[in-house]
């Protein structure tokens, strides 16, 4: 059975090797349920799911949930939407405390000093 590093030429098979050697336990989370956008083709509002569960607003508890996965064991926070940039501070809750990714449609100008 061929692995994904047999198929690597060496320069990339090393690389493949210092990333698999970083551990990294990501996690997914959706941040709010609004977006500034209707996009033809976009999977979130493609069913009532974005409906189903009430937005936690407290910035604290967000703070609180973030410390948990940290302690979890989580260590780079993927964040997506709806539209993330819309709850800066949810998205500052994760910045603060982990490697974080955010997935956004870019409208929104993210201020410098946060």
């Amino acid at each position: 059975m061929q692995t994904v590093s047999t198929l690597l030429d060496e320069t990339w098979q090393e690389r493949y090797k210092a990333i698999s050697r970083l551990n990294i336990r990501s996690s997914i989370y959706d941040v709010t349920n609004r977006c500034n956008l209707r996009c033809k083709g976009c999977f979130f509002f493609s069913s009532d799911e974005h409906k189903a569960a009430p937005e936690e607003e407290n910035p604290a508890r967000w703070e609180a949930f973030v410390e948990r996965e940290q302690a979890r064991g989580v260590n780079l926070a993927i964040l997506i939407g709806g539209e993330p940039t819309l709850c800066l501070d949810r998205v500052e809750a994760f910045y603060k405390r982990l490697p974080t990714y955010c997935a956004t449609n870019g409208l929104i100008k993210l201020p410098r000093e946060r």
